[in-house]
């Protein structure tokens, strides 16, 4: 081992790795969420097995229609800015049941299927509707077309996001995730 008399980056990185091998070793069945970080790592680790479920990371562009909605709410002075992110944070979460209830899925290279993209538009809906409903809200056409503009700008926001995984299936490489629903 490399010593030091003062602090040394080397010594300590070494230290860390000595101790991180140990605890890998002591524990191997809690590194189960190990993802390959470099692309170069994708078609080697293929063969393991998926720890999200398709119909979570489906769901993820509900969460993401639900708060751009929000954002976008806020933004056209459809609702207040605290009602916005908890209409938002409700509608993504929402959306996200949705998505594992009725059985959403993507594949390994991103492509979500239908019920994926209904629950996307269902978790911006939320999103805008929940404070229309609110009972301080006097509803008038003005206030409804901002309300459709933000359903429109999450419902974009959730079918715009990139929809490719960052770590494209190799050739010959097994698909994960089931088929596409």
């Amino acid at each position: 081992m490399y010593h030091c008399t003062q602090y040394c980056p080397r010594a300590s990185a070494q230290a860390y790795t000595i101790l991180h091998c140990h605890e890998v070793r002591a524990r191997p069945s809690q590194w189960f969420n190990f993802y390959p970080f470099w692309p170069s790592d994708a078609a080697r680790l293929a063969h393991l097995p998926e720890t999200v479920p398709p119909s979570v990371r489906a769901g993820a562009w509900a969460v993401r229609a639900g708060l751009s909605s929000a954002v976008a709410a806020a933004l056209l002075g459809v609702t207040s800015p605290g009602l916005a992110a908890l209409a938002g944070l409700q509608g993504g979460v929402l959306g996200l049941l949705f998505c594992i209830a009725l059985g959403g899925s993507v594949d390994a290279d991103g492509r979500r299927g239908p019920i994926s993209r209904v629950c996307a538009v269902l978790g911006a809906a939320f999103a805008v509707g929940l404070p229309l409903v609110h009972p301080s809200t006097e509803l008038d056409v003005a206030l409804l077309a901002r309300a459709a503009l933000a359903l429109a700008v999450g419902v974009v926001a959730g079918h715009l996001s990139p929809s490719r995984s960052r770590f494209p299936r190799q050739p010959g490489a097994p698909a994960s995730g089931g088929p596409v629903r």
